[in-house]
C-alpha cells in the first residue's frame, strides 16, 4: 500500500521522466537512420577502375580524385572501356575509329552489332554481360586492355557487386538527333544504300514527308519523338523510361556517379583530343587518326533536309525533347568545364 501511493504522489514526475525517454530513443533512432542514408548516398563509386585479373586484387584499383564530380586525371591503367552508344550521336563514326586505335594502340575492341537489337536489359541480363567481359578480359595477356562497344542502355557494375569500368559515351543536339533519325529510318545511310520504298507500315505519302511537313500536319511520329538518348544514360531502371523531370534527374546523378566523360558531337575533335590525354592506352593518335581521312565518311544519312526555325522551335519547346535539352545542356557544361581541366580548348 505504501509503495503504491508513492507512486501515486509521483505520478506527474514518472510522466515527465517517460516523455523525455521517449524524445530521446526517437531521436536516437533517426539519427541512425539519416546516418545510413547519408552513408549510402556518399558511398564511394568507382571510376576508371579495372577488373581484376588472375592473381589481382581490389586494393591495386582506387578510386581517382575528382573536382566537382569531374574526373581530371589520366586514367592509364584503365583495363576496360564500356561504349554504350547512342543511335544517331556520331556512333559509327566512333566504331571505326575505335577499331583503327585498337589496331594502333593494341587494346582489344569488342563491338557487338545486332539487327532489331534491344538496348534495354533485364537483370539476369545484366549479370550475364557483365560476366562475359569478366571473363573475356582473362583470356587476355593482363596487360592488355579492351574497349567494348554496344547500342545499349547503361548497366551499373556496382549494382551486382562487380568492380566498374570506364564509362563514355558521345551525344548531340536533340533536336539534331531526332531529324538524322527521322530520315535514317526511311532512306538509310550512304554506306547501306539509299533504300527507294519505304517500309512495310508507312504509307508512301507520309514516307516522302519532310520533318517540317512531318510537324505542320502534326503527325505522332513527330509530336512524341522517339525518347533515346535519355534511357542510354540513365539505365535499366524502369524511371528512366518516363517523359518527365524525376527520369532527367535521376540521369545526371547517373552521369555523375558513373560517366568518366561524355562528348558531344557538335565539338568531336575536343572529344578526341580529351580521350587521346586522358585515355592514351586506348585514344593515343586518335585525332590524327580522324583528320588524317582514315575514316570512311559514308554513314551519314542521305535525303536529309534542313529544318526550319518553326519546326525547331516546335520540336525543342512543344515536345518532350525539351527535357532531353536538359541533359544536353548538362552534358556540354560538364564536357567543357573537364576540357578545361585537362587544357583542351572547345570550339
Amino acid at each position: 500500500m505504501g509503495l503504491r501511493r508513492t507512486l501515486y504522489s509521483n505520478r506527474k514526475e514518472l510522466f515527465v521522466v517517460f516523455v523525455i525517454v521517449c524524445v530521446f530513443l526517437f531521436d536516437l533512432s533517426k539519427e541512425v537512420v539519416d546516418t545510413t542514408d547519408e552513408e549510402d548516398e556518399n558511398r564511394p563509386r568507382s571510376r576508371g577502375i579495372q577488373i581484376p585479373g588472375e592473381g589481382e586484387t581490389d586494393e591495386q584499383y582506387q578510386d581517382v580524385d575528382d573536382v566537382g564530380n569531374i574526373t581530371a586525371k589520366v586514367l592509364d591503367k584503365a583495363r576496360l572501356i564500356v561504349y554504350n552508344r547512342v543511335p544517331k550521336c556520331g556512333s559509327q563514326t566512333m566504331s571505326m575509329l575505335i577499331n583503327h586505335c585498337s589496331r594502333k594502340n593494341g587494346f582489344k575492341s569488342k563491338q557487338i552489332f545486332e539487327n532489331g537489337e534491344v538496348p534495354q536489359r533485364s537483370d539476369r541480363e545484366q549479370k550475364a554481360f557483365i560476366k562475359e567481359l569478366e571473363a573475356d578480359l582473362k583470356e587476355l595477356p593482363s596487360e592488355k586492355p579492351m574497349l567494348f562497344t554496344r547500342h545499349q542502355y547503361f548497366i551499373d557494375f556496382a549494382k551486382h557487386g562487380a568492380l566498374e569500368p570506364v564509362n563514355i559515351n558521345l551525344i548531340r543536339d536533340p533536336v539534331d538527333r531526332f531529324a538524322s533519325f527521322y530520315y535514317f529510318s526511311r532512306y538509310g545511310n550512304a554506306r547501306s544504300g539509299e533504300k527507294k520504298s519505304p517500309p512495310g507500315h508507312m504509307a508512301m505519302e507520309v514516307w516522302n514527308e519532310s520533318l517540317d511537313d512531318c510537324v505542320k500536319k502534326h503527325r505522332q511520329e513527330c509530336t512524341h519523338p522517339l525518347w533515346h538518348t535519355v534511357p542510354y544514360l540513365c539505365g535499366n531502371n524502369p524511371i528512366c523510361n518516363e517523359k518527365s523531370s524525376n527520369a532527367i534527374q535521376e540521369t545526371k546523378r547517373n552521369i555523375e556517379r558513373n560517366y568518366f566523360t561524355i562528348g558531344i558531337i557538335e565539338e568531336f575533335k575536343p572529344f578526341l583530343k580529351l580521350l587521346g590525354k586522358a585515355l592514351p592506352q586506348y585514344f593515343d593518335g586518335a585525332i590524327d587518326i580522324y583528320t588524317g581521312d582514315k575514316i570512311r565518311n559514308d554513314t551519314y544519312t542521305v535525303k536529309k533536309k534542313p529544318i526550319a526555325d518553326e519546326t525547331r522551335k516546335f520540336l525543342s519547346e512543344m515536345t518532350h525533347l525539351s527535357l532531353e535539352y536538359e541533359v544536353y545542356d548538362f552534358v556540354r557544361s560538364r564536357f567543357r568545364s573537364q576540357l578545361r581541366k585537362f587544357n583542351i580548348p572547345s570550339e
